[in-house]
């Protein structure tokens, strides 16, 4: 009699307690990379033309 209330009691407690859901979620890889482009100043006390050369900047993330 015990063992068949307890069975009883567990099962009903079993059913109480919801699944929890699987979580979603993606992963994506964003590339935010530009090129920098080459520039000229002209250095007002000499005249003379300075470069700065141009340059890539790589820039991804992982976006979840």
């Amino acid at each position: 009699m015990a063992i068949s209330s307890f069975v009883v009691a567990k099962t009903a407690f079993a059913q109480s307690i919801p699944k929890p859901s699987v979580p979603e979620f993606t992963i994506q890889v964003i590339d935010r990379s530009y090129d920098e482009p080459t520039s000229y100043y002209t250095d007002p006390y000499t005249g003379k033309i300075i470069t700065y050369q141009g340059y890539h900047v790589e820039n991804k993330t992982i976006e979840i």
